[in-house]
């Protein structure tokens, strides 16, 4: 898999593509809240209430 940098709340962090932000986070100590969030959930079965800013995105 392709690595790829992302950034939150200020802090870089290397990671493989295809993976949650949510899953980044919590992995290197950043809380994001979420509603109806369990891990053991299939994605199709996954229902995620999330707000975020990615910037430079239009």
């Amino acid at each position: 898999m392709t690595d790829i940098t992302i950034k939150i709340d200020g802090k870089e962090i290397k990671t493989q593509r295809d993976r949650f932000v949510l899953d980044i986070a919590r992995e290197n100590g950043i809380e994001i809240p979420a509603i109806c969030y369990d891990p053991s959930l299939k994605v199709k079965s996954k229902h995620l209430v999330q707000q975020g800013q990615v910037m430079g995105w239009k």
